[in-house]
């Protein structure tokens, strides 16, 4: 995990009349936990989805630590989202769900298998890895 500095972002839709996210600054350190909170349409979303890199600013900055991410794309941040709206592969059990990003980044499978231990642990998951997501 790094420092994550975000500085001023601004954000309009194309045809919106009011801005998604409106000069928002904040500072999350590393080991922080940090939640976002407030009513629908408020710019949670389009704050998370600019700082995966699927959605870039008007104008403002972010940088991961210490490091420029603003218009970086997504396979350049070292950094997933987690939508709210479930995607995983229903065909698949939950520990391939869980590690598909890490194949994708063709991370080694000893590395995979150990941050999937990791991650099902710290979720309470691990009785659950090898059955398929609606199981």
């Amino acid at each position: 995990m790094a420092d994550i500095a975000i500085s001023h972002l601004v954000k309009t839709y194309p045809g919106g009349k009011e801005r998604a996210t409106d000069d928002v600054s904040l500072n999350i350190s590393d080991g922080d936990f940090t939640v976002l909170l407030g009513p629908s349409g408020c710019g949670k979303t389009t704050l998370l989805r600019m700082l995966a890199g699927l959605e870039f600013p008007d104008s403002g900055s972010i940088s991961v630590g210490g490091r420029d991410v603003t218009y970086l794309p997504p396979n350049k941040r070292n950094m997933s989202m987690v939508f709210q709206s479930y995607a995983v592969f229903p065909h698949r059990n939950v520990r391939y769900n869980i590690g598909f990003g890490l194949l994708m980044a063709k991370k080694a499978p000893e590395e995979i298998a150990r941050k999937v231990a990791w991650a099902a642990d710290l979720l309470q998951l691990t009785p659950y890895l090898d059955r398929l997501p609606a199981q």
